[in-house]
Parts: structure tokens; sequence; C-alpha cells
């Protein structure tokens, strides 16, 4: 099931428990009121910061009567900003026309529990939705990857291996967002490394000399 029918599915029981869903004149508006929190929710479940239109991407798209379009996306899921643009359309059931309701929403994310709130605008922005790339897939962090990860570090030069920013750099460029990579000095020279892409992980411990020592696959 994809997430926007998560979003979808999830707003319109919230909205029968609250309100028994009954169609009259507020009713399409009450629904997208009910998407806009769960797509807010939605958007922030990546544990690690992501970019902004990353996580629009997740809940844009159409799922029967309900759309949801990214108005504009800034910055990332610690520190930016979205404004959904969701359109409710509740066919009637006799004579007459459907209700309709378009309304936008804004969250401000600052890495703080109340993030997930929408915040409803008087008026939508002018302009066309955003046309959103998907992100790119997570990187293989499986056994293949820590060979990977043992090979990328014993090609490192002595300079490179006692310098945390440098050994860092080398490794995002092979396992970048949205994998989180880290790197840091133990105790004496031995170098930490760590890439994390959701529950799995690749630890690796860099002596100055060559070769590496530890480099495994971790699944949570």
């Amino acid at each position: 099931m994809s997430l926007l029918r998560q979003v979808v599915l999830a707003a319109l029981l919230c909205c029968g428990l609250l309100a028994g869903c009954s169609v009259s004149v507020s009713n399409s508006a009450r629904q997208a009121n009910q998407h806009a929190e769960v797509a807010g929710t939605v958007m922030l479940r990546s544990i690690d910061p992501i970019p902004a239109e990353w996580a629009a991407y997740q809940v844009a798209g159409r799922v029967g009567d309900t759309t949801i379009e990214a108005m504009s996306a800034t910055g990332t899921t610690w520190q930016g900003s979205v404004v959904l643009r969701i359109t409710v359309t509740i066919p009637h059931t006799g004579f007459g026309q459907d209700e309709t309701s378009i309304r936008c929403y804004s969250y401000g994310f600052q890495h703080r529990i109340e993030d997930y709130q929408p915040h409803r605008l008087g008026h939508c922005p002018a302009g066309a939705a955003l046309v959103l790339a998907a992100p790119p897939p997570a990187p293989d962090l499986s056994s293949r990857g820590a060979a990977r990860l043992s090979a990328l570090l014993a090609g490192l030069t002595a300079q490179q291996r006692g310098d945390a920013n440098a050994v860092r750099a080398v490794v995002v460029r092979q396992f970048g967002l949205p994998a989180v990579v880290g790197a840091g000095l133990e105790s004496g020279s031995v170098m930490s490394v760590g890439v994390r892409a959701g529950d799995s992980c690749l630890l690796a411990r860099l002596p100055p000399g060559r070769g590496t020592r530890g480099a495994v696959a971790a699944w949570g």
C-alpha cells in the first residue's frame, strides 16, 4: 500500500471516529484537515534529517477523491518547511454538485515533537505545484556493502586515515544520502567509521596502517 493511500485511509478512519463522516457542507474540509495531520506524521517518519522535498514526495499524489500537492519545500525535516495543497472532492450521491474543498497547510520543521502539526493558510500560494523527484534508494548495507566499505577504506592514504573529515568525505561519496555517515578517532589513532540507513548499518575500525578491521553489516 502506498504512503499516500495510508495517509488517506488513516485520515478517513479518524474522520469517521470523530465526526461520523456524514456528507455535509464542511465534510470535505474536515477530511482535508485530517489528511493534513496524517501527512505531517508521515513526512517525519525518518529518524534522520532528510530534504524537505523528499518528505513531501512521500505524501504527494492522488488517491480516490483526495489530491495532495507540494507548493513549496525548503531545507530539511530538521530545519526547513513544507506547504501542502490538499484537495478533497466528495461526489454528490443524488442531484446536485460535488462538494470540493481546496486547503493549504504549512509545516515548520525545527526538530520538535510538534513539527507534524499542520498550520492552515488563509490562502494557497499562487503558481503551480512542485514537480517532485523520487528520493534515491537507500545504499546496500548488506555483506556486499560491507565488502565495498572495507575496500574503500583500505585504499585511503596514511594522511586520510588520520583525518575524520577526509574519511567521512570519501565514504559519503559512495554511501551518501539517505544514509548517514560518521567518522571519528577512538583511543590512540584508530578511526571508527559508521554508515547507517534506517535500521541497517555498517561499522568499521580503520587503523593507521593498511587494511581495516571489523567492517560488518548489522541489521536492527
